[in-house]
């Protein structure tokens, strides 16, 4: 099992409420190559927000480890960045936390 997925297993619950996919996100998915034509249509065909979630984190579960780090890209560019910090492995959240401090200081 990929590590992003265990990572979305342990948030599922609140992604299905947080995530917004009407934001632009799945188009920006289709676009980076992360879903494809079927896949874009059977999310952006769903009834609503939380079906819509649930299908684009089963597909996204399920997906490489690269087109993982593309969709947390996509969520930055959709203005999202507050569920990648939830997303974010354990190294990499330190070097993000580092970065944020280090950005801090410069601006002071």
């Amino acid at each position: 099992m990929f590590e992003h997925s265990r990572l979305i297993r342990q948030n599922y619950h609140w992604l299905t409420e947080s995530l917004d996919p009407d934001s632009g996100l799945l188009s920006l998915l289709f676009q980076k190559e992360v879903l494809n034509s079927r896949e874009y249509e059977q999310i952006r065909l769903s009834c609503d927000r939380f079906k819509k979630n649930e299908t684009l984190l089963s597909i996204i579960s399920r997906k490489t480890s690269d087109d993982f780090k593309e969709f947390q890209k996509a969520l930055f560019e959709t203005l999202q960045s507050d569920i990648v910090d939830k997303l974010t492995f354990g190294k990499f959240k330190i070097k993000r936390i580092m970065n944020r401090i280090m950005i801090t200081v410069l601006f002071y």
